[in-house]
């Protein structure tokens, strides 16, 4: 005899699978080691994109750098770059570490309650075995 609860149960269980298949991945990681990741490959992307940056615009005012070649002072404008680009970092891995944290913790709360309904699942199939 087909039991219904049972069946709504796996349904359920079964859409929130289909719809939320990154909360099951992110389940094998631990939230420091997701986090840490997250933050690296931030920090990765805002070099590149820090270093592209910069040279579009060394690119755009080469003309004027080429005319002041002996005036500059290139410490300042090496501090300056350095100041920037450990800013922007950051910024963005402060950014980075809240995102990646709120969203690991938001799939962990909803696991909680998948995990509850395997669990109420697991039993049933228990009760069903033993009456039998």
């Amino acid at each position: 005899m087909i039991n219904n609860e049972k069946v709504r149960l796996m349904a359920k269980l079964a859409i929130y699978e289909k719809n939320n298949e990154e909360d099951i991945k992110l389940s094998k990681y631990y939230k420091v080691d997701y986090v840490k990741h997250n933050i690296l490959k931030t920090i990765i992307s805002v070099t590149i994109a820090y270093a592209c940056i910069l040279g579009l615009i060394v690119f755009y005012n080469m003309e004027y750098f080429l005319a002041e070649a002996f005036n500059l002072d290139y410490t300042i404008i090496g501090v300056q770059i350095v100041v920037t680009y450990l800013m922007t970092v950051i910024v963005f891995s402060l950014l980075s570490f809240l995102i990646y944290g709120d969203k690991i913790k938001n799939s962990r709360e909803r696991l909680v309650k998948y995990n509850s309904n395997l669990k109420k699942l697991s039993n049933m199939y228990d009760d069903e075995k033993n009456g039998m």
